[in-house]
């Protein structure tokens, strides 16, 4: 589950935020209880980057990032894949988050925790 707070706004890189749905669905079916393997790929709440932006980030496995926008800061899990562009992440939203649209500019800050 993403932690929240409001009013963390910490400098941090400059990132061009995607949105992807909760719930993959065909006229309402969801697609994870029918395609093997669908439940494996993206988890809820987890953001995807780049490898090149993961090592610039000095991100490592299972590292958790702050991406902050309008005044919110949201604690999320983080992943790098090679086949998301620098620049670019990708969240699988949940209804908790402060997001409303998509794309949106955010920035992006690793979890020192």
């Amino acid at each position: 589950m993403p932690h929240t707070d409001k009013g963390n706004d910490a400098e941090g890189d400059t990132f061009l935020l995607y949105l992807k749905a909760e719930q993959e669905t065909y006229r309402g079916v969801p697609l994870a209880d029918v395609v093997p393997g669908m439940k494996m790929l993206g988890n809820r709440g987890c953001l995807v980057v780049s490898s090149e932006d993961a090592q610039k980030l000095s991100l490592k496995r299972h590292s958790t990032v702050n991406i902050t926008w309008n005044g919110f800061c949201v604690q999320v899990p983080v992943k790098a894949s090679s086949m998301v562009n620098p620049g670019v992440i990708h969240l699988k939203a949940a209804s908790d988050m402060p997001f409303t649209v998509s794309p949106c500019t955010v920035q992006l800050r690793r979890n020192d925790e």
